[in-house]
Parts: C-alpha cells; sequence; structure tokens
C-alpha cells in the first residue's frame, strides 16, 4: 500500500521517533539491524531469522522487477519488520493494511504478525512493495493514479499481498451487478476509507491492469508507464499508448466485466443462499412424501381390518 499524503503527515511524528531515536524507546524492545550491499532490514529482535532471509530474497525480487519494467530501483531500500501490530496499525491507520510503501523514504514496513498465513507471504508482500518503490521512483507522484498503482502491484505479485480480508467476499462481481463500480477518477489521488468500497478499489484496480495486459498485452502496459515517465498525464498517456480518449479506455473496461457477469456469477455471489433454500425444498418434500407415505399405509391398515371383519362373519 502507498501512503497518501495525509497518512504522511499524521505519520510524521512516528517516523521522527523511529530514525532519530533507538526503536527500543518506541516499542519498548530490541531491534537489529541487518546491512548487506543491496538492502537494510530493520527488524525486532525474535525476527532475525525472517529479516536474514528477507535480505536473502530481496537481490532477486530487485533483479525480477527491474527486469520486468526495464528501470532501475533506487539503492539501499530499507525494510522494517515488525511484530508489534498495534505499533504498526499506529502507523498505518487500518486494521485490514499488513504492510506499507513509502517511495520518498525509500521504505517498506511490514507487519510480520501478518505473515503466517502462508509460507510465501513474506516474498510475495516484499515483491509488492518494492513494485511501488519502483513505480514512484521512476514516475512522479502526482503523475501516477493510485489506482494503475496499485493495480500492477498486484498484478506483479499475483496477490494484494498488504491487505488482509475474510473469505468468500466478491466486491467487484457484486458492484458489476449492481452497477456500482467506482469511477477511474474516483480512484486518481487516494481510495475510499469505508470497508467495502476500500477493498473494491483494489480489486477494481488489479482488474483494470488485467484487462490492459488481456488486450493490449505487457507492452501496452509498459507503453502506458513510459508516457507517464515522460512527463505526461494519465488521459494523454492512455491515448497515446492505445489511440482512444480516456473515457472510452473506462468504458472498454466496464463492458468488458458487463460480459463476464452472467448468472454463474450471480449464483456464486448467492451460493449459501441457494443451498439454504435447497435444503429447505428438501425438507419439506421429505415431510410432505411422509405424510403421504403414513397415510397409505393407515388406508392399508384400514382395508386389512375391514377384510379380518368379513372373514369373522
Amino acid at each position: 500500500m502507498k501512503m497518501t499524503r495525509f497518512h504522511i503527515i499524521k505519520t510524521t511524528l512516528i517516523f521522527i521517533i523511529i530514525f532519530f531515536l533507538p526503536l527500543q524507546v518506541l516499542c519498548g524492545v530490541d531491534y537489529g539491524i541487518i546491512r548487506t550491499s543491496e538492502v537494510i532490514v530493520q527488524y525486532e529482535k525474535p525476527l532475525k531469522a525472517a529479516a536474514a532471509k528477507s535480505a536473502e530474497l530481496f537481490p532477486e525480487i530487485k533483479k525480477e522487477l527491474e527486469k520486468m519494467f526495464g528501470w532501475r530501483m533506487k539503492p539501499m531500500p530499507i525494510i522494517v519488520l515488525i511484530k508489534n501490530t498495534t505499533v504498526f496499525r499506529e502507523i498505518s491507520g487500518n486494521r485490514h493494511v499488513a504492510a506499507l510503501a513509502f517511495p520518498s523514504k525509500n521504505l517498506v514496513i511490514i507487519d510480520y504478525s501478518k505473515m503466517n498465513r502462508s509460507p510465501f507471504q513474506i516474498p510475495i508482500t516484499m515483491k509488492h512493495e518494492m513494485c511501488h518503490l519502483l513505480l514512484h521512483h521512476n514516475i512522479r507522484n502526482n503523475l501516477l493514479p493510485r489506482w494503475l498503482d496499485e493495480g500492477i502491484a498486484q498484478w506483479v505479485s499475483d496477490s494484494p499481498a498488504e491487505i488482509l480480508r475474510g473469505p468468500g467476499q466478491f466486491f467487484l462481481d457484486q458492484a458489476v451487478m449492481s452497477n456500482g463500480l467506482l469511477q477511474l477518477n474516483d480512484l486518481k489521488h487516494r481510495f475510499p476509507v469505508s470497508e467495502k468500497l476500500f477493498f473494491l478499489s483494489y480489486e477494481e484496480s488489479k482488474s483494470i491492469v488485467e484487462f490492459i495486459v488481456r488486450e493490449y498485452g505487457v507492452s501496452g502496459l509498459l507503453n502506458i508507464l513510459e508516457q507517464l515517465k515522460n512527463g505526461y498525464e494519465i488521459e494523454a498517456a492512455v491515448q497515446r499508448s492505445f489511440s482512444m480518449p480516456y473515457d472510452e479506455f473506462e468504458k472498454n473496461w466496464h463492458d468488458s466485466l458487463t460480459k463476464g457477469s452472467t448468472w454463474l456469477v450471480f449464483l456464486s455471489l448467492h451460493m449459501y443462499e441457494f443451498l439454504f433454500l435447497f435444503a429447505a425444498g428438501l425438507t419439506v418434500f421429505g415431510f410432505i412424501r411422509f405424510l403421504i407415505q403414513k397415510k397409505a399405509y393407515r388406508d392399508e391398515e384400514d382395508e386389512d381390518d375391514e377384510e379380518d371383519d368379513d372373514e369373522w362373519m
């Protein structure tokens, strides 16, 4: 997650403390530092092994990103691994965020307590956040739209990586079905604070980048980035890259989502409701069948009693 101007102002005091006083003063714990020729990893002492692994992973991640974009990353980024979620949340201001990138400081901060979901979470998260640094080191902040910044970072790492959410949530599909998509201009500078719209912003951002790659190839995406690097606004970058107005490009993306929004999507969104109704229907059917069988059994008993009475007579 690339920090907005609001969050940077909010956390300035915290960073003054972090970088000009010993970290143990802030957190009450000891911090260590691993310094290599390419990266600095600062960590809470219990995370020494994770810090060593992060330092080991960094060169390959850097190499992959630089090869993909054809750009150079600014030397010696700083990665801070924090075990204390409370401290991290004070910095991020968002309980759904697990990592932050501060391009102006060449800094990435990771809440390591959220990295136990998968053994691949640390490399994925590092790649995601380093992508933010690379993009902002080559494109001026005012020219890089938030949706493109977050969308590319997700596409590169094949994961939102920095955000946490519960399973079974499909905000993009719901927005398409209800005609509730956020417009690109709404996502140009910042994402909404509302939890639902926050997640939707991430899903839309990834969807847009995937649409660009699918329709115009990776070269089309890189072409947009080159236009932005050369100083063009996003509207002009799209026009120069795809020979179409910005609003037409957005409409084409919307249309691609609508085509994919079939009844199968609708069923998947309401799977549990349909399963509940199906189970309820089976229960009702079974009860009615039981009553019919019970009535038929009684009728047979009545017929047998009548036959017995005839024989007695």
